[in-house]
């Protein structure tokens, strides 16, 4: 399976300063995905639900990882697959992206 563009983007908004600063994980994740514009989140979800959901098994979802636009990564592929369900889960929680039932 390919990465989808919005994975493409989102995964741009991850650069090396991520672990530098004191704020939560969850809060740098919120920040880094202020890349995401508003028609891209639903596409996004979708993508990543279906790639956590078994359809991409967790080698290729790390390797699509490692060779995205991400300047952060992680040595095993569970890492990869832990960190990408943590900003699944932001995606529903981060507070630009609420309200968003209507728009594709």
């Amino acid at each position: 399976m390919e990465p989808s563009r919005e994975f493409l983007i989102m995964a741009s908004g991850f650069g090396q300063g991520f672990f530098e600063s004191d704020d939560s994980v969850e809060h740098e994740i919120d920040a880094s995905l202020t890349v995401i514009e508003h028609k891209d989140v639903k596409k996004l979800k979708r993508f990543l639900d279906d790639a956590l959901s078994g359809v991409i098994d967790n080698d290729e979802l790390h390797q699509m990882w490692l060779n995205s636009p991400a300047s952060i990564y992680f040595t095993s592929r569970e890492g990869t697959v832990n960190f990408l369900k943590l900003i699944r889960e932001r995606l529903d929680k981060h507070p630009n992206f609420q309200n968003l039932e209507g728009q594709e």
